[in-house]
């Protein structure tokens, strides 16, 4: 790693190397980068190998960066375990966080496919912050049209239970919040 621009050019180059069927000299040109512990080479890296069909080694490379405390890597990593059918492992993953609006808003998203919504509602009904469910009732159309819960048959997917629980609290002045301060 040297001159300013350096990354930009070796990020395409690995492109477009992976896309030739270079795989292994596209992860040699990210190494560098990679090896400094430099977040946005870590994604950059596991986007690569997610998009070569590679999910379990993108999953040890961020579950790494997650397991050394990276900030953003455990929402990351939950993302693609879920992604690729872990959906299960990643709401495990996200429930101690439920205190963190980011990582609220993650448990919510993972709940869908992982057919937990209903736990997911109670986990939120229990303890997540004012800005957990602002972000939550954005996704919750998004959530909701992408559930394998829903019903197929409709015009309209059933809202599900945390997707319910997320619209009261946010119409009704964040029903959680009103119950901590009494």
């Amino acid at each position: 790693m040297g001159r300013p621009g350096e990354w930009f050019c070796a990020r395409e180059w690995a492109r477009l190397l992976g896309e030739q069927g270079s795989q292994a000299e596209a992860l040699e040109t990210l190494a560098p980068y990679l090896a400094t512990g430099w977040w946005t080479a870590t994604t950059t890296t596991a986007e690569l190998l997610e998009s070569w069909g590679r999910a379990d080694e993108a999953i040890v490379l961020t579950r790494t960066r997650m397991e050394l405390g990276h900030p953003q890597a455990l929402e990351f990593c939950t993302a693609l375990l879920a992604r690729h059918g872990r959906g299960d492992e990643a709401f495990t993953l996200l429930r101690p966080h439920i205190d963190d609006c980011s990582l609220a808003t993650a448990l919510v998203e993972v709940a869908a496919g992982a057919c937990r919504d209903e736990e997911a509602a109670a986990l939120l009904a229990g303890g997540a912050p004012r800005g957990a469910l602002r972000n939550c009732w954005r996704n919750a159309r998004t959530w909701r049209a992408r559930s394998p819960c829903t019903d197929s048959s409709t015009t309209r997917p059933p809202i599900g239970a945390a997707s319910r629980w997320i619209s009261r609290g946010c119409w009704l002045g964040t029903v959680v919040g009103a119950r901590r301060s009494r």
